[in-house]
């Protein structure tokens, strides 16, 4: 394979990676905001933190309590009262973790499985649909080359406020030693919205603009 192919599978696999990230990440998102509503019935009999908590159980496989906490953005003393209602209803068991004789693994019993896995004909247009959106959208042309734009961006920044940290508002100046260089300069880089890092990235590198 020329490198010039080999670039391009790696960035396709990097768009997938990102992709896969940005749904994770607006999924977490969705998923907190319903949580407001904790009593609303979502499917059948199960409420919609119960719902999530079976669809992360059938995702991932065996969990702790806690792991199934953290996954859910819950308190451990929440995500209990959700899996002792899921399990009084038949849908989750409890195990002794094969690890930890202290700790016990949430499974999904097939029961569960069924509420929350997709049918054969969902799961066919589900595949359809993610090979669409990747071949039309995450895979386009034009969102390639912006991505590619908005990595050279980050890239620019990223060294020349390396090279000269001077060029950091004063602020910043004060953490350099305790927390280093690169980490002052990456949690600079993170508090920029995108117009704000077009001009920023405009003064630095485009002699016509004021700085």
């Amino acid at each position: 394979m020329s490198t010039a192919a080999q670039n391009d599978t790696d960035h396709g696999r990097a768009l997938e990676r990102d992709a896969e990230a940005l749904h994770e990440a607006l999924s977490g998102l969705v998923r907190l905001y319903q949580f407001r509503d904790r009593d609303q019935i979502c499917c059948f009999d199960v409420s919609v933190p119960q719902c999530y908590g079976l669809e992360a159980l059938v995702q991932e496989g065996p969990l702790t309590l806690g792991e199934l906490a953290s996954r859910l953005y819950l308190e451990k003393s929440t995500a209990s009262r959700v899996v002792d209602a899921l399990e009084r209803k038949g849908y989750v068991t409890r195990a002794p973790h094969p690890g930890d004789r202290r700790a016990l693994q949430l499974k999904v019993t097939p029961a569960g499985r069924r509420l929350v896995g997709y049918s054969p004909p969902m799961a066919e247009s589900v595949r359809e649909l993610k090979e669409f959106l990747f071949r039309e959208m995450y895979r386009h042309y034009r969102v390639v080359r912006m991505g590619n734009k908005a990595g050279r961006i980050l890239r620019d920044l990223f060294t020349s406020l390396v090279r000269e940290p001077r060029q950091l508002p004063p602020r910043f100046h004060r953490t350099i030693e305790r927390d280093g260089i690169e980490r002052v300069v990456c949690d600079y880089i993170a508090g920029m919205t995108d117009r704000f890092a077009l001009q920023e990235h405009r003064k630095l590198f485009d002699p016509t603009v004021r700085v």
